[in-house]
């Protein structure tokens, strides 16, 4: 399975995940009150996120611009933004809660901080303090802008980094994080499956842009169709 095949995974079940939340009454943070079909399309979409941050951790190992990366990410976490506050809260602008792409972007930076940690102090006391400070860093940035998963995304991001080359640990280990949120662990399936490539180049820039439009859409009919 190509990683553009997980993408395609990953956005079909996000996509329902915001359906739910924008269009179905649902709720970011409580699925208690959900109707069957909200709920489901919910529990779907817990498969995205361990599929984006798998994907993430591949694009940053195989990147030949980390700088370049690390722009288009900050550029689409403040493109997406209200669009998501639009589909999701039902409001332009809603600073208690950030898109994904900032946690995506904080974890990116996050693996760029331990990496050029690594270069200098690799297997040092003083290298893995400062690893830790890093992430720690990280941990704290996502708590403090509130971005989607925030602190627990950042670990979960971090882990995989940690333990790509070992893809019984990653499997394992991603699994043991993802139980928090049941049907998650269901996306280590198609991931067990990568195969190391990336698939068609040509979609690449579809997907940072498939992100906020499909938000924008959802928006709009939310104000049109639930807004009296």
């Amino acid at each position: 399975m190509t990683g553009q095949q997980l993408k395609w995974i990953a956005a079909l079940a996000m996509v329902l995940d915001h359906i739910s939340v924008a269009l179905m009454s649902g709720n970011l943070d409580d699925a208690s009150n959900l109707s069957f079909a909200a709920l489901t399309f919910r529990s779907i979409g817990r498969l995205a996120f361990p599929i984006f941050c798998f994907l993430l951790v591949e694009g940053f190992y195989h990147t030949r611009d980390i700088k370049n990366y690390m722009g288009r990410m900050a550029l689409f976490s403040a493109i997406s933004e209200v669009p998501f506050d639009l589909a999701i809260f039902g409001r332009f602008v809603n600073w208690q809660y950030q898109n994904v792409y900032f946690t995506l972007l904080i974890g990116l930076l996050v693996m760029y901080g331990i990496q050029q940690v690594d270069k200098r102090y690799l297997g040092s006391e003083l290298g893995n303090l400062l690893k830790a400070a890093v992430i720690a860093t990280g941990c704290g940035a996502a708590y403090f802008l509130k971005s989607d998963y925030h602190i627990y995304g950042i670990l979960f991001i971090v882990t995989l980094y940690f333990l790509r080359g070992n893809k019984n640990r990653q499997t394992i280990f991603g699994v043991l994080m993802a139980a928090c949120e049941f049907t998650a662990v269901l996306a280590f399936i198609p991931i067990w499956f990568y195969n190391g490539k990336a698939g068609k180049k040509r979609l690449r820039y579809f997907f940072y842009w498939f992100y906020p439009a499909h938000l924008l859409v959802l928006g709009v009919l939310r104000l049109w169709l639930l807004v009296p």
